[in-house]
């Protein structure tokens, strides 16, 4: 069980002073082609300075989709678009098997997904976040860790949050697996950035914690972790290091060095196929490092990752305008990998639900969710699958390029910023065949 409100790099959960007019707005049937919402509404009244914090959160059992905002929590119906329920006044809310967790200022309970009926509540002062995290929910009352029974909400356990850096803003939390959560903290000062804490949700104790990484991989047992390009330098370019969930201990550590010539102190993004290993920085360009050997191959310059779907790796090259990229798509073979365009693309997206990782860095116009890759368009958003071939386009007329993204079932969900929609917020959703 993971939690849809996911932890990216420098994303604030905003609070916002007014909820959304939950009244459909239904424009227009799927035509045979699926390149038509089957239905889209607009949900008024955010607050024009807070619009960047509305977000997909996740997907419901049984279809349907959350969306949130810091004043409320809103259920839509899959088929029809329209409100399965409503709750105001909500800072948070994710997805917990058959429940949704919900926290306000002062309490923190849950819901059924089907019909927000209160399954357990608990009086939490100044809750900073709750998670799910197998059979417990884990929370923070005041400047105590807790841990709620999932089922109930009885108390199981409590301990100090113990932060490393000054002060901290607590953003969020992610499920990890069964028992570890990961808190994200924003910092200021002087070295400004983002610090991850592990927590045993067994006990609710503060473990580790560690500066501006990305999450290449989680085991039952330990997380595969990269620095990303931070305030805080805390390792070589092209370093991955294996650490221990319950106490931090490094298990395995590898840098991919790149060629000579490289600058030694940029510090790079790593991504990790089945395949290759691969390196960017913004002046040596993209490395890949394929599986069993030591060497690097230069894939392109001034060009980044988007996303790894299966055996395939999309990267994008990005010129001088921002939010345009030419976007390829590279494949093992017997020997060697391919390479093959698939076309130019503009605007920014991201996506909802699980599919965003701690540490995500840099502006996307392409990015995984669920089982295939979407890439923006102006006036349209592509479907692509592992090859790169696109399986639909769909009409979308964010104007200034910003969506959210999320595909669950047979549903590709759409969501346009207020600043790409003329202050409105849309949510679309699209049939996939």
């Amino acid at each position: 069980m993971t939690v849809a409100g996911v932890i990216v790099r420098g994303l604030a959960i905003l609070a916002i002073a007014a909820m959304v007019a939950l009244s459909p707005a239904a424009v227009g049937g799927a035509s045979a082609e699926g390149t038509t919402a089957v239905w889209s509404r607009n949900l008024d009244a955010y607050p024009l300075s807070l619009r960047s914090g509305i977000f997909i959160l996740t997907a419901l059992p049984g279809g349907g989709v959350l969306v949130r905002s810091g004043a409320g929590v809103a259920a839509l119906d899959p088929v029809t678009g329209k409100t399965l329920w409503f709750l105001a006044g909500v800072l948070d809310a994710s997805l917990d098997g058959t429940s949704v967790l919900v926290r306000r200022r002062d309490v923190v309970f849950a819901v059924r997904a089907r019909d927000a009926a209160v399954v357990w509540k608990r009086p939490c002062v100044n809750a900073r976040y709750v998670v799910g995290v197998g059979s417990r929910a884990l929370t923070a009352c005041g400047d105590t860790s807790t841990v709620l029974d999932g089922s109930n909400g009885a108390l199981r356990g409590r301990r100090p949050i113990v932060l490393t850096m000054s002060a901290g803003d607590i953003r969020g939390a992610r499920s990890l697996n069964g028992r570890f959560a990961m808190i994200a903290n924003s910092f200021d000062g002087a070295w400004g950035g983002m610090e991850y804490a592990i927590v045993d949700a067994a006990t609710g104790t503060y473990e580790w914690s560690q500066t501006d990484f990305a999450i290449l991989d989680v085991s039952p047992d330990s997380i595969l972790i990269a620095p990303y390009p931070g305030m805080l330098p805390w390792a070589p370019t092209g370093t991955v290091v294996r650490r221990r969930l319950v106490d931090g201990a490094v298990l395995g550590r590898r840098v991919y060095q790149l060629p000579m010539g490289s600058d030694p102190d940029e510090r790079g993004v790593v991504t990790v196929s089945p395949s290759a290993v691969y390196v960017s920085t913004q002046s040596a360009g993209l490395f890949r490092f394929a599986t069993g050997t030591s060497s690097a191959d230069e894939v392109a310059a001034h060009a980044e990752v988007e996303a790894v779907l299966g055996n395939a790796v999309f990267y994008a090259i990005k010129g001088a305008q921002f939010g345009v990229a030419d976007l390829y798509v590279e494949r093992p073979r017997e020997h060697d990998f391919s390479n093959r365009s698939i076309g130019r693309y503009s605007g920014l997206i991201a996506a909802g639900g699980d599919d965003q990782n701690a540490g995500s860095f840099g502006e996307h116009v392409a990015i995984r969710t669920g089982d295939v890759v979407v890439a923006s368009r102006t006036g349209s958003v592509d479907v692509l699958d592992e090859s790169g071939t696109r399986i639909l386009e769909v009409q979308n007329t964010c104007l200034a390029n910003q969506r959210h993204v999320l595909k669950t079932g047979n549903r590709l969900y759409v969501l346009c910023d207020p600043i790409s929609s003329k202050g409105r917020v849309v949510v679309s959703a699209y049939a996939l065949r």
